[in-house]
């Protein structure tokens, strides 16, 4: 089995040994690629002709051959991924997107966590949630060929556009009706099985369902939330305040008031779906927070600073729970 470091160089050096004939002469190199978590690891792979290529995660991929337990299958699927990038027809044009006439239609907004997303918010454009932990990013959305991305806005490119921030934030909350279609979907009491599903806040909300927010694109979905005046609205449908729960960048719940019995369980369901189901690049947040009626404020009902000592409350219990656990009597008499 190699190590992760010798992985990532018998990466570099044989991926082309596996790819058909077209590809073999690929610039294949490993790179820091900033996401919002931090820097990553990434295989990136273009054609000496083209100024864009493809990328992968290196994590990722090691995990691949660590239960797979084979390299040549590893490449394989690596190469499935990779393909499709390097056969598109266009590429994305840089000259285009430093023009705001260019731009401005396809600006979206993203909700991010300013504790994870960390230094890799100084060189972009962002507007911080007031009481929270989170903030507004915004990204060009960019499509080649059949495959949707994204280019996050810095202050250079702002800069450049001669705008400010909250032209930038106005054009991306507009953008996203256009863009994309509010969808959301209403979850019976036992927030399991879809009551109903939505393509516009309802006029009635029943205070003992709870209700995801998202987008039928999965495009940074967890963001309609934040469209001007929706938190308030949501309240008064409801008639009480509620708890936000961030299950990832595309989905957030809305979880009414008088259905939360115990904060705690709340803040296990988000901490659990984060250790279970996301990929680092979806992750949102790890906290609940809360809208009251009365205020009109969105505040934090978790502190950041507890995390840990739930989560490893949690990892306890399903260690008890856990099935084949033996108890130890000694030896037989």
């Amino acid at each position: 089995m190699l190590s992760y470091e010798e992985f990532k160089e018998k990466l570099v050096t044989e991926v082309t040994v596996y790819a058909p004939e077209k590809y073999k002469n690929a610039i294949v190199d490993i790179m820091d690629v900033p996401k919002a978590e931090g820097n990553v690891d990434a295989i990136i792979m273009r054609m000496p002709d083209r100024n864009s290529g493809a990328s992968l995660n290196c994590k990722d991929l090691y995990a691949d051959y660590v239960k797979s337990n084979s390299f040549e299958k590893t490449m394989i699927r690596c190469l499935q991924s990779l393909i499709p990038y390097l056969e598109r027809d266009d590429e994305i044009d840089i000259q285009k997107i430093m023009n705001w006439e260019e731009v401005k239609e396809i600006i979206v907004p993203e909700l991010v966590c300013t504790r994870r997303a960390g230094e890799n918010l100084e060189d972009l454009i962002y507007r911080n949630v007031e009481g929270t932990d989170l903030a507004i990013i915004y990204h060009v959305k960019q499509q080649v060929a059949n495959i949707v991305g994204s280019i996050k806005v810095s202050k250079q490119m702002m800069e450049t556009w001669g705008v400010d921030e909250n032209r930038i934030h106005e054009f991306a909350f507009h953008n996203m009706n256009q863009l994309s279609t509010l969808q959301i979907v209403e979850l019976n009491s036992d927030f399991a099985m879809p009551e109903e599903t939505f393509s516009e806040l309802p006029e009635k909300m029943n205070k003992y369902s709870s209700y995801v927010f998202t987008n039928k694109e999965a495009f940074y979905g967890a963001a309609t939330i934040m469209e001007e005046g929706m938190l308030h609205s949501i309240a008064e449908r409801l008639q009480e305040g509620f708890y936000l729960l961030p299950m990832d960048v595309d989905n957030i719940v809305v979880y009414p008031e008088g259905m939360m019995k115990n904060l705690e369980s709340i803040h296990s369901m988000v901490l659990i779906h984060n250790i279970q189901c996301l990929e680092p690049e979806n992750y949102l947040s790890d906290q609940v927070y809360y809208y009251s009626k009365e205020k009109g404020e969105l505040s934090m009902s978790t502190n950041p600073e507890n995390t840990q000592d739930v989560i490893i409350k949690i990892l306890q219990q399903a260690m008890e729970c856990s099935p084949g656990k033996e108890e130890d009597y000694g030896e037989e008499r």
